[in-house]
């Protein structure tokens, strides 16, 4: 066996080892990938670094920033340069998320000309209306206990909850807030006997 096949053997092996301790020593921790490519003009090896990001911005500032490439031909040449690499994948990585810009506000905090009639409208609309229907659904699962129905409702109704946060934007810290603004405006209901969602008791 030659020895530039180990010489990159001994490389990819050093820069994965590197790419962990990133992991566990940055404070977002970065995660760093090393990806062969194959097939259609792509085929190189591909350093990726990514981070997990908190907000919107934080997840567009990142798009085709922490990338590195090797083409294949190139590999035992560059071999000794693979943990440079993966150290800058991983800084960039970082600096395009630590300038990332803030995360705008909810729409209806944002919004110019913004209609707040017709929005708590569909606010009272759409809560009474899952309301409504949550109870034949929750009639479906006869085999769960209803502490254990409730919960799988709000699971189900969690992920729309997400699906409708990314299609409007909303942040995180936002959503968290307006859950706990919905549990106090439903305990007051609970309090004054006019909830919608007998069936969950």
């Amino acid at each position: 066996m030659s020895e530039k096949p180990a010489s990159v053997g001994l490389a990819l092996n050093a820069a994965m080892t590197r790419a962990e301790e990133l992991r566990a020593s940055t404070e977002r921790k970065v995660r760093v990938r090393l990806m062969p490519q194959w097939g259609d003009d792509r085929e190189n090896l591909t350093i990726v670094a990514r981070i997990a990001a908190r907000t919107g911005p934080e997840l567009e500032v990142q798009g085709d920033k922490g990338v590195r490439k090797v083409l294949w031909g190139d590999l035992d040449a560059r071999a000794g340069e693979l943990v440079g690499l993966v150290e800058a994948a991983a800084a960039e990585i970082e600096e395009a998320v630590r300038t990332a810009p803030p995360p705008p506000p909810r729409p209806s905090l944002g919004e110019g000309d913004f209609d707040s009639e017709a929005f708590l409208r569909l606010v009272e609309t759409s809560y009474e209306t899952l309301a409504r229907d949550a109870g034949p659904l929750m009639a479906t699962a006869p085999t769960l206990s209803p502490a254990a129905t409730a919960e799988a409702v709000v699971l189900g109704a969690m992920k729309v909850v997400a699906l409708a946060a990314l299609g409007g934007r909303i942040e995180g810290a936002d959503l968290e807030q307006m859950l706990k603004d919905a549990m106090a405006d439903v305990r007051d209901l609970a309090g004054l006997g006019d909830l919608p969602l007998k069936a969950v008791h």
